[in-house]
């Protein structure tokens, strides 16, 4: 999860924040939300990376 600065405190938000401009061109992007991200970070936000490993569990039940 990428980590932010706020009030000089390292943070990470719980819920993704809205997108200020839409995504252009090639770069990192959330694995869920593809909100723009600095390297070599996958997700913006804890629910972000919950949802995709809730998502990719169910993916593995169907094949057991």
């Amino acid at each position: 999860m990428q980590p932010y600065t706020i009030n000089s405190a390292k943070v990470i938000f719980l819920k993704p924040r809205p997108q200020s401009r839409p995504f252009k061109g090639s770069g990192n992007v959330c694995l869920t939300c593809d909100r723009i991200l600095q390297e070599p970070f996958h997700f913006c936000c804890l629910s972000c990376k919950v949802l995709q490993y809730y998502l990719l569990s169910l993916c593995l039940l169907e094949f057991v």
